[in-house]
């Protein structure tokens, strides 16, 4: 459930700005995350968040292929991403 501030915020495209990574990453009505803490085990947490309500992620945080095998396959693997660098990957899931 996300905060009556953050759905204000998103009904009327205002900027949100929290210290509760998980709320965004899991607001079911954001179609794109842009994962850029900086912090891996955040990063790992808040895509994974974000997939769970079929939203799709732009991972910065480079780090998190060194913790997270499933960040790693997401990714590299051509099915899953786009881009072309590993530190700017834009990874689509298909839903």
């Amino acid at each position: 459930m996300i905060s009556d501030k953050l759905d204000k915020a998103i009904r009327e495209s205002k900027i949100y700005i929290t210290e509760n990574g998980m709320e965004v990453a899991g607001a079911e009505q954001l179609d794109v995350i842009v994962e850029a803490t900086g912090n891996p085990e955040a990063g790992v947490d808040h895509a994974l968040a974000a997939f769970n309500v079929k939203s799709h992620v732009v991972l910065v945080t480079v780090a998190i292929v060194s913790i997270s095998p499933f960040a790693y396959v997401i990714l590299f693997n051509p099915e899953f991403a786009s881009g072309n660098a590993p530190s700017a990957r834009v990874t689509t899931l298909p839903l």
